[in-house]
């Protein structure tokens, strides 16, 4: 087993820089397509909105990367039934949740324990991902329930 090799989260790092540099520019673009749209201008409204989207595709399109290296990174030393979900953006992180309980569920595995952390490093200071999953798990009626010995670990029975 080797380490999370800081190289490749480096550049799962600069692919995330890219995305927020995409999605500013997203969102003038957006603005300029609505100027444009205000002003009467049609063709250039709709070349900004298309400028946009290109924006947008290239920043979902390096996202998924960054998130595919990161999950990767964080897992590929773990023990079966521990998923590390650091440095994921929410809806990546519910997405990826989804499918381990999924293929979990189908294995026939014990509870999965999904590190969420305490949501020490978020904006806010605020768990974000904890209470999501602990939502869509309350929707599909999964027993779940916080670690006893480390409350940044959620638990969750895939049956």
């Amino acid at each position: 087993d080797e380490p999370a090799r800081a190289e490749d989260l480096e550049f799962a790092k600069k692919l995330r820089e890219q995305a927020r540099r995409r999605g500013r520019e997203m969102t003038e673009a957006y603005s300029r397509a609505k100027s444009a749209q205000k002003k009467g201008l049609r063709g250039a409204s709709q070349a900004h909105r298309q400028e946009a989207m290109a924006h947008e595709s290239a920043k979902k399109e390096l996202d998924k990367q960054a998130a595919k290296i990161i999950f990767r990174e964080n897992n590929k030393n773990r023990k079966d039934g521990m998923i590390d979900l650091h440095g994921l953006h929410l809806p990546e992180a519910v997405r990826l949740v989804k499918d381990q309980v999924e293929s979990a569920r189908s294995r026939g595995d014990e509870p999965v324990r999904f590190i969420v952390g305490k949501g020490l490093h978020s904006n806010a200071g605020e768990a974000k991902i904890r209470p999501a999953l602990e939502d869509l798990f309350n929707k599909r009626g999964l027993t779940h329930s916080l670690d006893p010995r480390n409350a940044g670990v959620l638990i969750v029975r895939p049956d």
